[in-house]
């Protein structure tokens, strides 16, 4: 697994819908986990005021267990 941002060409699968899709993610504060069969989960957070406050956390049907809480040690190191 590996975890990194949105790239800036890529949008949000449509395997986890989530309600913030399209072009108003910030991707810098957008966090994904891929394996070799593509995305598996991802974490959408934005800043305020010196923390980081929470929006979504997503996984797909079938996703690694471990692929949440890889995702979010990895964004929480990262901030």
């Amino acid at each position: 697994m590996r975890v990194r941002h949105l790239r800036p060409n890529e949008n949000w699968p449509d395997t986890m819908f989530m309600g913030f899709e399209g072009p108003s993610l910030d991707r810098e504060w957008t966090w994904v986990v891929e394996d070799e069969q593509g995305i598996q989960a991802g974490l959408l957070t934005c800043p305020m005021h010196g923390v980081i406050f929470l929006l979504r956390l997503a996984a797909a049907v079938g996703a690694p267990h471990l692929a949440i809480r890889t995702m979010f040690n990895e964004a929480m190191q990262e901030v």
